[in-house]
């Protein structure tokens, strides 16, 4: 029983393992090095394309990518009981951030300068596409996590703390 506990965290963490390696791929193919932070600890390069058609058919990805994963390590660290809580959570923690992308300069001049707060608000794109992705990303998560918690005996008990 411990085992099949310890083998469906390990599928759940190589799930959001993956993921996460999809967002960076997608990160070092499509965007500038300057814009994003851990860009610069990979190899350099052009992005391979500026085209704005791919980036309104996914640019929303890196978003699902992020609610996704993150919802269900921290499910994984909290114990499964929490999968709701750490989706949600994720979910609106991403909800806002891209809701504050939309806010006008005037407001965002007024918060403190908190870890870039304002530049990342001030020069990020507000999308409808990127709120879906935070829905779409927390619910999937809850399903897979769901699914998991019935099927491949993970209990509430099984965190990795």
């Amino acid at each position: 029983m411990m085992l099949e506990r310890y083998a469906a965290s390990l599928k759940l963490l190589l799930f959001a393992g993956s993921a996460l390696f999809l967002g960076v791929l997608y990160y070092w193919l499509f965007r500038a090095p300057d814009g994003v932070v851990f860009l610069a600890y990979l190899p350099e390069r052009t992005p391979i394309t500026d085209d704005s058609m791919l980036q309104s058919l996914i640019g929303w990805l890196p978003t699902f990518i992020h609610v996704f994963a993150f919802s269900i390590v921290t499910a994984l660290v909290l114990g499964v009981h929490y999968a709701c809580f750490s989706c949600c959570l994720w979910g609106s923690v991403n909800a806002v951030f891209e809701a504050g992308q939309a806010l006008p300069d005037s407001i965002l001049d007024h918060l403190p300068e908190l870890l870039n707060l304002q530049d990342y608000l001030k020069t990020g794109t507000f999308s409808l596409m990127d709120l879906a992705a935070c829905l779409l990303g927390a619910a999937g998560a809850w399903l897979l996590l769901g699914y998991f918690h019935t099927t491949e005996q993970l209990s509430e008990d099984s965190s990795v703390h």
